[in-house]
């Protein structure tokens, strides 16, 4: 339902404003989530933070991402 997809988004953006210790165990439990809500787009984003767990805590920890890199990209 549009209600579930809105807290999903939400709690993933509030898993990503925490430390990386903190946002750790949440970012599992939210790809986990994600997947088994059923819900289109969700389903293939939750098996994608599950496989790139390691690469987003990491970001969180660093505060670096390739977020400008990826604009110039999509300009040209």
């Amino acid at each position: 339902t549009l209600w579930e997809a809105y807290k999903l988004k939400e709690r993933l953006r509030m898993i990503l404003k925490q430390t990386a210790d903190e946002a750790a165990p949440m970012l599992r439990q939210w790809a986990a989530d994600a997947f088994l809500s059923g819900i289109p787009g969700f389903v293939p984003l939750g098996e994608k933070i599950a496989r790139r767990h390691f690469d987003i805590l990491t970001t969180i920890r660093s505060g670096l991402s390739n977020a400008r890199l990826e604009a110039i990209n999509n300009k040209i």
